[in-house]
Order: structure tokens, then sequence, then C-alpha cells
């Protein structure tokens, strides 16, 4: 059966979402996160993204980009097909990686656009696996705050003017930021302690082997 036609916003934001082949993990270790960062930065740049925001789980990924319909089909296939690859061959494995097709929802006011910085920036606090979204290694906030971004991973001056100001007031835009997601910390731990599944096991936020790592949103 023919995949139905995905409704696109040519230049416009989606938040874009994939998963492992049956919830399984996608990601092992750092060095698999480090992987993807490097592979997501190289295709931001190739297919010419936009990338706002991202958050690597254990099964799953978060994604920000703006992009026309080329720039997003082709970009999650070079992504996820390429991630897939090296995962398969670091690891020793074979068959699929990912599940389903990526999924996307479009992004059309800076009020949801706001909302959704905030939600992928809070994805491991609603997971409890971290008390704090500064304590995730691997989300593009956690990354900002620490002031180290992945090269390519991030188009700062397009975030910077999603919060209103220019590149010359950059520790604007990164107080706003921050106080965006702070807001919301204590929804997101209330949801977190609501949880009924047991934490997953896998690597911590700073690659080590503490247990926590890839609970699914």
């Amino acid at each position: 059966m023919a995949r139905p036609l995905r409704e696109v916003h040519p230049g416009e934001a989606y938040h874009v979402t994939a998963r492992g082949s049956n919830r399984q993990s996608i990601f092992l270790d750092g060095q698999d996160c480090q992987r993807f960062l490097m592979r997501l930065g190289r295709t931001s740049q190739r297919r010419e993204w936009s990338c706002l925001g991202y958050c690597l789980m254990g099964n799953h990924i978060h994604l920000v980009v703006r992009g026309d319909h080329g720039a997003i089909s082709d970009g999650m296939r070079d992504l996820l097909g390429g991630h897939a690859s090296s995962f398969n061959h670091r690891h020793g494995r074979s068959g699929h990686v990912f599940g389903d097709r990526f999924h996307d929802v479009h992004v059309g006011t800076t009020h949801q656009m706001h909302a959704v910085l905030r939600y992928v920036a809070l994805n491991p606090v609603r997971a409890g696996l971290v008390s704090h979204p500064d304590d995730w290694t691997w989300s593009s906030y956690a990354a900002m705050v620490a002031g180290v971004i992945h090269p390519g991973t991030i188009d700062l001056p397009s975030l910077h003017g999603i919060f209103g100001v220019d590149d010359g007031g950059a520790w604007i835009a990164r107080e706003r930021i921050i106080e965006l997601v702070r807001r919301g910390i204590p929804e997101a731990a209330a949801a977190a302690r609501t949880r009924r599944e047991p934490a997953a096991t896998g690597v911590s936020p700073h690659l080590g082997s503490d247990p926590g790592w890839g609970q699914s949103l």
C-alpha cells in the first residue's frame, strides 16, 4: 500500500521524531551519540537544514528543524540510514535499527515553537532520567547551557531570532531560553513521578554505565 502524502509547509519548522524498531535502543553508549551528532551537523549543512533543537534518548530522537520538503525527507534518510549502518557495524548487529518512517509535526507559530523547544529539552526529566535538563548531556539545551555546541548541529542565529534578539544579544536569547525551559521543570518532574513504567537500563547521560537510559515518551 502506498504511503499517504506528507503535508509539507516549505521552509517552515517541524518537530521530527524517530524511534528504534520495536522500541529497541538506537544508542548504546556515548560514542553512538557523538557519531550521531557529527552526522547531524553534516546533514544540516549538506541539506541546508536549520536545526533549532535536538534531544537524543536511548530508543528515540527529537529534532526541531526548519527546511523544505526535500531537505527534510532527504536529510532524514541520510541521517537515520547513516546512523543505522554505523550502529550495526560498530555493535556487530544487522537488521533494522529504526522502526516506522520518521514522524513530523508542523510548528506554525512562535508560541508553538517555544512549547516544542521546552518539550524537547524536558524529555529526559519527564522520563525520570534526570531531575534537571542541564544534566542530560545529549540535548541541544544542555549543550547551549554548557556553551559547547557540536559543530553544525544548531543554527544559533535562527534560534536567537525566535526569542526576539539578533546575534548581538546572544546572551539575552540564552537567558530567555533557560527561563522558558526551567518554568516547565516542576510539571515535567511531576509527570516523571506518575510514570508507571520502570526506567530502562543503559548508559547514563554522562557516558557512564548507570541505569536510566532510554525511557520512551
